[in-house]
């Protein structure tokens, strides 16, 4: 076998490990991209550090080299080969962008991709937000979507069911002028007025007896004696006002 023949043939061979011993897996070419993610890839070997450069404008971001791939190791013999970076895609606006990725400042893999914002690097206090996708993610099946703030993506869930309401507190029978003598149910109330201050005596399910004024916002647990009036706790947790001044 000629030298030429045995070159070519041995730089065949050795083709595939040299195309795949380094790849920019996010943003890859032709990725819509939004939200929070990650950028990510691996190589064989680093020289030095790994960064990846958006637009040939931006100032370069710092990827974390080393990170344990054991997918790569048929290509590279070992497995600490991927190198991944948090990024928020926002901070590039909605456009096609360059991703062009370095080892100690040699450009080793690039990608072209888009990226959709919602008009602002982070989305606060957006509505709660739930979402039906028919037909995905095969025919005849739904899929669930609901905003997460945290992520800045929709995130799948089990369902779009609304969230149980808090339980009120009934509105209370007004029982009209609160008197020396008046017995005050659970779920009940009486008004009056104590040194020009108009108030409201009202007793809860749990028989908490709660007085209710411009001056005064208190609960109580056996008894109260507030501006000369008084109350107390009943067995029944009922409550009779006993003094008013």
């Amino acid at each position: 076998m000629s030298f030429l023949l045995r070159l070519c043939l041995g730089l065949f061979l050795l083709a595939p490990s040299l195309v795949y011993a380094e790849f920019l897996e996010t943003p890859d070419d032709g990725d819509k991209l939004s939200g929070i993610g990650v950028i990510r890839g691996w190589k064989c070997e680093a020289a030095g550090d790994i960064t990846v450069k958006f637009d040939d404008e931006t100032q370069p971001v710092s990827l974390v080299y080393g990170v344990e791939r054991p997918d790569t190791e048929p290509r590279c013999g070992d497995t600490d080969n991927g190198f991944v970076a948090i990024y928020n895609w926002a901070l590039l606006g909605d456009d096609e962008h360059t991703a062009v990725a370095y080892d100690n400042g040699v450009e080793f893999a690039r990608s072209t991709f888009s990226v959709a914002t919602a008009g602002v690097e982070y989305l606060t206090n957006a509505p709660d937000t739930c979402v039906t996708v028919n037909d995905f993610p095969s025919t005849g099946e739904t899929t669930y979507l609901e905003w997460n703030t945290s992520t800045q993506h929709f995130e799948m869930v089990e369902s779009c069911k609304s969230p149980e309401p808090e339980p009120t507190e009934p509105e209370p029978a007004d029982l009209g002028e609160c008197m020396v003598g008046s017995i005050v149910n659970p779920g009940q109330m009486c008004s009056g007025t104590i040194l020009s201050i108009d108030f409201t005596f009202s007793v809860e399910a749990d028989g908490r007896g709660c007085v209710e004024s411009l001056v005064l916002n208190r609960c109580y647990d056996t008894s109260l004696s507030e501006f000369g009036a008084a109350a107390s706790r009943n067995d029944d947790d009922s409550w009779t006002i006993t003094a008013l001044p």
